[in-house]
């Protein structure tokens, strides 16, 4: 499956040449990824440019082991379930791994959003304290 909006070009020629059109399906980008990751035995972030990597985290969450391209920031990473992989390297090896294992070794205190909240009021009440300085 693979899912958004990039370039499928190359991908359509590798499907069609290894008579593939049974096996993979192409979609365009969804508002609502998270009723696909159910569907999926792994999940690849194949980007060149990525701000955060959201869908990461959201995968992750979702159970799924990930091989990311070392274009992903490492602040998506919230398990040990994830592989870098370099863009440039074409021998990338893929396995599936056991869901429930993953969903066991999430982080999910880096994503607690009363921590979040709590550190941006301290930076913004220093950045108010430096302005009546």
């Amino acid at each position: 499956m693979l899912i958004g909006d990039g370039d499928k070009t190359n991908f359509k020629s590798l499907i069609s040449n290894y008579d593939l059109k049974s096996d993979v399906i192409l979609l365009e980008s969804k508002n609502n990824i998270q009723d696909y990751y159910s569907a999926m035995d792994v999940f690849i972030l194949p980007s060149r440019y990525e701000g955060l990597g959201m869908v990461a985290i959201e995968a992750q969450i979702n159970g799924l082991y990930c091989y990311l391209s070392n274009m992903v920031p490492k602040e998506a990473i919230i398990s040990k379930n994830y592989s870098f992989f370099d863009l440039k390297n074409k021998d990338i090896d893929i396995r599936v791994y056991n869901r429930n294992t993953i969903k066991n070794n999430i982080n999910f205190e880096s994503y607690d959003i009363d921590k979040a909240c709590r550190y941006l009021e301290n930076i913004y009440t220093s950045l108010l304290d430096e302005m009546e300085e």
